[in-house]
């Protein structure tokens, strides 16, 4: 009888063990929210989840960028568009200057509001920018947007930026004072050129913006479906874990009145032979 009651301690030792570890995993499980929390938990569960969260957070890095870019983008549409609004002021001066009745003084007059234009063309042009970046100064200048998160073309979209100024649309020398009208009617033409290059340009920012747009949105929901992907990798199942938490608890209770139960039949023992 002694040596049963010995050996029922044993087990019951061996199971306390075993529950106490199962009520302590679904309590580690509970406090953090995570069915992993080393790798021994799920080896390859472990590693799965460290490759879906370093593309996550790269997808959330591509989604700046791609934000980045369409508000450059917008930016610089909106100066171009300004840039469209002052030359058309331009050439409503130009028109007036090439009609016959008018004097050289008259011109004259109309010149000084059209060489003011044509500064505030450069003006706009120079503070159209973005972070420091010059926006519609220059030359055309292609800019790459990384919105992928690999390294082929795919994951980049290029945009246009530059070529907007007076130099660039060919208007720098353009004037309408004179005494027959006939710089007025060389400005038409001039300005007649600049504006269908403004137009483009506003049109291919435009679809700049449409493409990065679409490319933000694309983000977002892969992004989405990767980190519920991950969640269910690494979440815990609180009602499940709380449920096991319950029954290590009750089986560790159990156990522990069984080795009672064994100590106090091995006194019984001892005090019969005393």
């Amino acid at each position: 009888m002694n040596t049963s009651s010995y050996l029922t301690s044993l087990f019951a030792q061996s199971y306390l063990r075993r529950h106490n570890a199962d009520r302590a995993r679904a309590g580690l499980r509970l406090a953090s929210g995570r069915r992993i929390n080393s790798a021994a938990d799920d080896a390859a569960g472990s590693a799965i989840s460290e490759r879906l969260s370093a593309r996550i957070e790269s997808y959330r890095r591509a989604e700046t960028n791609t934000i980045t870019g369409l508000s450059m983008a917008r930016t610089a549409e909106s100066g171009a568009a300004s840039i469209s609004d002052t030359l058309i002021r331009m050439r409503e001066l130009a028109t007036q200057a090439a009609n016959g009745d008018l004097t050289s003084t008259d011109r004259d007059l109309l010149d000084t509001e059209y060489q003011a234009l044509l500064s505030e063309v450069d003006r706009l042009s120079d503070a159209t920018d973005f972070n420091g970046t010059e926006l519609l100064a220059g030359g055309a200048t292609t800019v790459s947007f990384q919105v992928g998160i690999g390294t082929t073309s795919q994951d980049q979209i290029d945009v246009t930026f530059g070529g907007v100024s007076t130099s660039s649309l060919s208007i720098d020398a353009t004037l309408v004072s004179d005494g027959t009208g006939a710089n007025a009617s060389t400005a038409l033409s001039a300005i007649d050129a600049a504006l269908e290059q403004v137009a483009q340009k506003r049109a291919a920012l435009g679809a700049s913006v449409n493409v990065l747009d679409g490319a933000a949105g694309a983000l977002v929901s892969t992004r989405t479906h990767h980190e519920v992907a991950l969640s269910a990798i690494l979440d815990a199942d609180v009602a499940s874990e709380s449920a096991a938490y319950a029954l290590a608890d009750i089986r560790s209770q159990a156990t522990v009145s069984v080795m009672a139960q064994a100590n106090t039949n091995a006194g019984l023992v001892l005090r019969l032979l005393g």
